[in-house]
């Protein structure tokens, strides 16, 4: 574990807490560089500008998290100033258009669909039975020929935005709605281990979350809440809400059943892993209509998808790109998630090393799935993960690239650039908690 987190310990030149001036200068230069993105408008046509504008904001986060680990009893209104910037900085994205991503148009499509009483998942957008739905913005969805891949729960979402208003920006919304959501549940479970909430910081403020969920409005924002809450719950021994929550962010993300096993080692968790395949398997079965297409999409993605990844590419130019590479990375992370699922005791720490593992291995690494993982840097601080977050962007240069007619392949030299300071600080962080912490206590008897 790293040792920047901030500290209780009282600070003996200060008998009272000033108020912290500084923080609140940081925050109101963040939030600038915030409304001078949006001022951008279309980012895809302004990428280096994006990126300068996203690095000094990144900068400034870092001073942020220097100044709360700071030792010393923290100032009044700290936790407040905190939770105002980041409600601040993403009602600024809020109003800006969603040009990184086009993901949100698609929310709003399935929405619309699923409003007008079809199967989300029986036909593609450009399907003729589908001609009637279409506006304006259907010019921005993407993969018009292939079926939803978004899961049920994500699916209610979308549904519960466009019955609201028919917009980007009410979706929008409803991702920071459950973005906000995870913060206060950061604080919460900060206070609950003995640290101060301020280090909900690290989370509420940190620009590649702003940009995904306030910006782009992706609903990852949904599952990695549900997620939170329930291995919160689950640490605390609230086992039956636990697994539902969990069971609930697997039917808005489908990366969430990779945490199953924490609950299927345990005896005392037969009853939870019931329920949680009951609310699975209950939330599929409201769309069993749509017969092989329900994953169509989901198969073609994990069979063919391939974009910024780091130890993927890297085993595929080995391997001279064999098409086994994927089963057997899939086959690899269910087993690294049954070993911990069994040597873990804190279902916290197991989703931050779940998460963690699918990162480093998976095809696919768009900017908002390091989104995921940023909770966790929270409760289990590193380096690695917090630069991660800040050098993904640079993924978006190749928006750069496709308007010069290259590929939509990520540079060799930005892929570098990106994980080479991920894995060589995640080295020296594991270094550091071996040397610390010692060998590793067995889990749970079964």
């Amino acid at each position: 574990m790293s040792r920047f987190s901030p500290s209780s310990t009282p600070n003996p030149r200060s008998s009272e807490p000033r108020a912290d001036y500084g923080l609140a200068g940081l925050g109101v230069f963040i939030l600038g560089l915030c409304v001078a993105i949006v001022q951008l408008g279309d980012l895809r046509t302004h990428i280096p500008q994006f990126l300068w504008l996203y690095g000094a904001m990144f900068a400034l986060y870092l001073v942020a998290i220097v100044r709360v680990s700071q030792s010393g009893a923290p100032p009044p209104f700290r936790l407040p100033l905190i939770l105002l910037i980041g409600v601040l900085c993403r009602a600024t994205f809020l109003t800006g258009e969603p040009t990184l991503s086009d993901d949100v148009y698609r929310y709003v499509w399935d929405g619309r669909v699923f409003a007008a009483g079809i199967n989300p998942y029986q036909y593609p957008p450009d399907h003729p039975a589908l001609i009637k739905l279409r506006t304006e913005e259907f010019s921005n969805i993407n993969h018009k020929e292939l079926e939803t891949i978004y899961p049920p729960l994500f699916q209610l979402a979308s549904l519960g935005a466009v019955l609201v208003s028919p917009t980007v920006r009410s979706v929008k919304t409803v991702a920071v709605l459950f973005d906000l959501g995870t913060a206060v549940l950061l604080c919460l479970m900060l206070r609950a281990r003995g640290r101060p909430p301020s280090a909900s910081l690290l989370y509420a403020w940190n620009p590649l979350v702003l940009v995904e969920y306030a910006h782009s409005g992706h609903l990852d924002s949904l599952p990695v809440f549900l997620l939170v809450l329930g291995l919160w719950l689950l640490s605390d021994r609230r086992k039956l809400l636990g697994a539902a929550s969990l069971a609930c962010s697997a039917l808005a993300k489908y990366f969430s059943v990779f945490l199953l096993p924490y609950v299927l080692w345990r005896r005392e968790y037969r009853a939870p892993a019931a329920v949680f395949l009951v609310i699975v398997g209950v939330g599929y079965a409201a769309f069993l209509g749509a017969g092989d297409t329900l994953f169509s999409s989901l198969r073609l993605y994990a069979a063919t998808w391939e974009f910024n990844s780091g130890s993927f590419a890297v085993l595929t130019v080995l391997t001279g790109h064999t098409p086994v590479i994927r089963p057997l990375l899939l086959v690899a992370l269910l087993v690294f998630s049954v070993y911990h699922g069994y040597l873990q005791d804190d279902p916290l720490r197991y989703g931050y090393l779940i998460i963690g593992f699918g990162l480093l291995f998976t095809p696919t690494v768009y900017p908002w799935y390091v989104c995921w993982i940023i909770p966790f840097v929270c409760l289990t601080p590193n380096r690695g993960w917090l630069a991660f977050s800040g050098l993904v962007p640079l993924s978006y240069w190749v928006w750069v690239d496709v308007s010069h007619g290259l590929p939509w392949t990520v540079r060799p030299a930005i892929l570098w650039a990106e994980y080479a300071p991920l894995y060589g600080l995640l080295a020296w962080e594991s270094v550091r908690a071996t040397a610390a912490e010692g060998p590793p206590r067995p889990g749970p008897k079964v």
